[in-house]
C-alpha cells in the first residue's frame, strides 16, 4: 500500500489552507454582492445617546479614515469631514453616502531645497472646518496657519482674511453672519466676508480648542490647557467657567456642539473618552462613554449636531465617525 509521509500531509494541508484563503478573499471582497460596507449600523442606548450608524471610510475603493478630526454641515444637511492625517476633506450626503473628497498637501513656505508642493488651495494638516451661510467651506489649515475657503464642491475660492497673523489655529464655526476661530490664547471673530472684528477670551483661555455659539451670540470655548469650559457673552464678558486646574472636572475638553433649539451643549473629553451634556447655564445634565462596545470612544474630538437631532462624533483614534440619536433627558 502506498504511504503518505507526514511532511507530504503537512504540505498538502498548507496548500489547501492557502487555496481556501484565496477563495474566501475573492468571494467576500471581490464579489459584487459582498462588498465591504462603510456605513455600519450601530445599536443600543446609553444615557442620552442611542446608536444610529458608523462611518469608517469613503468611496467604493475603501479610503479608510486615519484621523477624523472635525465635522460640519451645509444648509441641506450634507456632511463635511476633515481627516488631519489623510490630508483630505470628505463630503457625504445626509444619508451617509459618500459624495466626493478634496485636498492636496501644500506647504506655504517650504524649506530651501525641499521638493514640496506649495500649490494654491492646498493645505497641511486640515483641522477644523465650518460652512458659512454664503455657501463657503472654511478649512483651518493648521500647518500653514491660515484659513482656506472652498465652494460646496471643494473648489478653492480664496484665502480667508489672509492679513491676520495666526499662531495655532485649530477649530472654527460660523453662525449669525460671523466666523469664530480658536487660536492660542483667544478666539478670533470675523464677518463671513472675512473682515476682522476682534477677539475675546484673553486672560482666560490658553489653549482653546472647540468653539460653539448659541442663538443669543454667547460663545462657548473648550480650553485643553486649562482643562476648562468657558462661556462668554457676545462682547467677551465671562459668564461662567467649569473645570480648571484645581478641580479637574475634565481630562482634555476638545470638541463642542450645540443644540440651539433645546439649548443643550455637547462636550467631548478626549482623555476621559466621554461625551458630556450641559445646559447653557453650565449645569452638567448627563454623560456617555463606556469602557467597551459601541459607546466607547478613543480620543473623541470634533462634534457636530445635525438639524434632525443626531450627534456626530469624530472618534479619532478609533478611526470612525460615530452617529447617535440624541434623546430627551427627563
Amino acid at each position: 500500500m502506498f504511504k503518505v509521509s507526514l511532511r507530504t500531509k503537512k504540505f498538502a494541508t498548507l496548500v489547501l489552507l492557502i487555496i481556501v484563503g484565496v477563495l474566501s478573499f475573492v468571494y467576500f471582497f471581490l464579489s459584487p454582492s459582498h462588498k465591504l460596507k462603510y456605513r455600519l449600523v450601530m445599536k443600543g442606548r446609553e444615557s442620552f445617546l442611542r446608536g444610529a450608524f458608523v462611518l469608517v471610510a469613503a468611496g467604493s475603493k475603501g479610503d479608510f479614515f486615519e484621523s477624523p478630526y472635525a465635522i460640519a454641515f451645509d444648509s441641506v444637511g450634507n456632511l463635511y469631514l476633515s481627516d488631519i492625517q489623510r490630508q483630505k476633506i470628505y463630503a457625504f450626503n445626509r444619508q451617509g453616502k459618500f459624495l466626493f473628497s478634496f485636498g492636496e498637501v501644500s506647504v506655504s513656505n517650504p524649506p530651501p531645497g525641499e521638493k514640496v508642493s506649495s500649490s494654491k488651495g492646498g493645505f497641511l494638516y486640515p483641522a477644523g472646518l465650518t460652512v458659512t451661510s454664503r455657501g463657503e467651506v472654511l478649512v483651518v489649515d493648521s500647518g500653514n496657519k491660515r484659513i482656506n475657503a472652498y465652494d460646496l464642491k471643494g473648489n478653492f475660492v480664496r484665502y480667508f482674511c489672509p492679513d491676520i497673523l495666526l499662531i495655532n489655529p485649530l477649530m472654527i464655526t460660523a453662525y449669525g453672519g460671523k466666523v469664530y476661530l480658536t487660536d492660542r490664547g483667544c478666539v478670533h471673530i470675523f464677518t463671513e466676508e472675512g473682515r476682522y472684528l476682534g477677539s475675546i477670551g484673553q486672560g482666560y483661555v490658553e489653549g482653546p480648542w472647540g468653539v460653539a455659539v448659541d442663538r443669543q451670540g454667547n460663545i462657548y470655548v473648550a480650553d485643553t490647557l486649562n482643562f476648562s469650559l468657558f462661556a462668554f457673552s457676545p462682547t467677551g464678558k465671562l459668564l461662567w467657567q467649569k473645570g480648571g486646574l484645581d478641580n479637574r472636572s475634565f481630562g482634555l475638553p476638545s470638541g463642542l456642539a450645540i443644540d440651539r433649539k433645546k439649548e443643550r451643549l455637547f462636550v467631548a473629553d478626549a482623555l476621559r473618552q466621554k461625551i458630556y451634556l450641559y445646559d447653557l447655564k453650565g449645569n452638567l445634565v448627563a454623560e456617555a462613554g463606556s469602557e467597551s462596545g459601541n459607546f466607547s470612544f478613543s480620543f473623541p474630538r470634533g462634534l457636530a449636531f445635525s438639524p434632525n437631532g443626531y450627534l456626530f462624533v469624530a472618534d479619532t483614534e478609533r478611526k470612525r465617525v460615530a452617529v447617535f440619536k440624541v434623546l430627551n433627558e427627563d
